[in-house]
Parts: C-alpha cells; structure tokens; sequence
C-alpha cells in the first residue's frame, strides 16, 4: 500500500487582503493496493496563533458542482482538519482509493478580519485509516505549502 502526493502552490499568493481566495490542489495517487485515506492538513503563523474563524477553507466537489467547507478546530494556536467527501457532519473514515488511481482535492482558503497579516503555512500528511476512522499509518512524507 503506497501513495504518492504533491501540492500546486497556492494562487495568488501572498494575499494582499481579506476576503481574497487563493487556491491550491493536493493530488493523491495510489501507486500500490487499494487503501483506505484521511488526507490531514495543519495550518500556522509565523509567529501569531490562530483563532477559531481567522479563515476559511473549502474543497471543489464536483458531485454537487461546487465548493464546500472543511471544519477545522484550533490546538495549541494552529489550525487542524481532514478532507472528507461529506463535511456535514463530517466523515472521519476517508475514502477507498484503489489501485492506480488519482484523488484531486481542489482546496480555496480566504482570512477573514481580524486574522493576523504574514506567512501561513499549510502542511498536508496523508494517513491509511480503519473503517472507523483510527490512524493506522502516515502514508506519505509531510507536504508544505
């Protein structure tokens, strides 16, 4: 059981106000077996902690033809959250990614007023996880953005 995963690059970046969308794409492939995901992601500040609603972040789903949020909680003054297909409530037991195949996550954040200016990094960790959603094992190396 393998992947493989990459990040685009945020765009436009850096924003130069609230409000604004920058947009990113986590791509997944399965270059082994068929397994079981939870794609992870920790959002931080340069030197400020985060707070509950500093900023936005939503993933393209294309069965419903359009974006949709990703809850996150804070620990510690950093963001933390998964992406699953179902965000309300959401779903902690990740997708079946079988053989061969690629999963794009088409991921938009925007901050919101009165989120702290400067660098925010974002670093995704892929995971196999049990049909109940525990972390079996990290299946890629950390991806920062």
């Amino acid at each position: 059981k393998s992947i493989t995963q990459s990040l685009s690059a945020f765009s436009p970046n850096p924003l130069t106000g609230y409000g604004q969308w920058s947009y990113d794409t986590l791509t997944i492939v399965n270059t082994g077996c068929d397994v079981n995901i939870r794609p992870e992601f920790i959002v931080s500040h340069q030197d400020s902690a985060i707070q509950q609603g500093d900023f936005q972040i939503h993933w393209f789903n294309p069965f419903l033809g359009g974006y949709v949020n990703i809850p996150y909680s804070i620990n510690n003054g950093k963001a933390y959250g998964y992406w699953s297909l179902f965000s309300n409530p959401q779903d902690s037991t990740g997708i079946n990614l079988v053989f061969s195949s690629m999963q794009q996550v088409i991921v938009r954040v925007r901050f919101m007023s009165p989120a702290n200016y400067g660098t925010y990094t974002a670093t995704w960790q892929t995971f196999e996880v049990d049909p109940l959603g525990n972390k079996l094992q990290s299946k890629s190396k950390l991806i920062t953005t």
